[in-house]
């Protein structure tokens, strides 16, 4: 078997173990903490905490609490002693490693490792903010840390978390962003594609929390200039 056939039978093969999986779990109550990222490590835009941010903040913590049942997934994500004032966004793995070293998955819409979490309804406004002069303050994957540098993201997503696989396929799109996406991504599919869980895969992370201090916006499915803060799993 060739490299990409090998490739396209992992990522078929994560899809359907990954739902399954999740479709057996009834209910699912779980707390867990954020592994902190080096302050002064850079993100892939450059940025990094120490550098754009105005510190390390060393005491910062953040934690993941989820329930799944029936397919979908209550999340809530709790930081404290982040930057004051400061927006934060999360972020969801779909690009990881099979045991002989091959990469699988990524997004089938920006072609980038992860994509912003989100429930699909959110996926229009999304889109209208990814590109070059886009951009939102108030973005469906985000929050807001207080003068205390306390936030916190609660999401009702509509797809299994941890497992499962993102449904790009249930998009309702308008003509307009439909239009974006092939000018931006001419090779987008609005496809079902597997959540990369970390415990089990080698890759960087599941889920990812960034700040964006240098321009207090996140940028639809690309994140942009953001500095890297926290990964889970530990």
């Amino acid at each position: 078997m060739n490299r990409s056939r090998s490739n396209f039978a992992t990522l078929i093969l994560f899809i359907v173990s990954f739902v399954v999986a999740a479709g057996a779990v009834a209910k699912n109550d779980r707390r867990e903490r954020f592994v902190r990222l080096a302050a002064d490590a850079p993100s892939g835009s450059g940025n990094s905490v120490a550098n754009d941010c105005g510190g390390d903040f060393a005491e910062a913590r953040a934690s993941l609490r989820w329930e799944q049942e029936d397919g979908e997934t209550r999340l809530r994500i709790h930081l404290n002693h982040g930057r004051p004032n400061t927006l934060y966004t999360v972020w969801l793995r779909q690009k990881g490693k099979d045991r002989d070293g091959w990469s699988f998955g990524g997004s089938p819409v920006t072609g980038g490792g992860s994509t912003a979490l989100a429930p699909t309804a959110a996926l229009n406004e999304l889109v209208a903010e990814t590109g070059p002069g886009n951009g939102s303050p108030d973005p469906a994957n985000g929050f807001w840390t207080n003068d205390r540098g306390r936030g916190r993201l609660e999401l009702d997503l509509d797809f299994a978390f941890p497992g499962g696989a993102y449904p790009f396929n249930r998009a309702e799109l308008s003509e307009d962003s439909l239009d974006q996406l092939a000018a931006l991504f001419p090779d987008y599919r609005l496809i079902p594609m597997a959540i990369v869980d970390a415990r089990f895969v080698e890759a960087p992370f599941t889920l990812r929390i960034a700040s964006h201090c240098t321009d207090d916006l996140s940028h639809g499915l690309t994140p942009g200039n953001r500095e890297g803060w926290f990964d889970w799993p530990e």
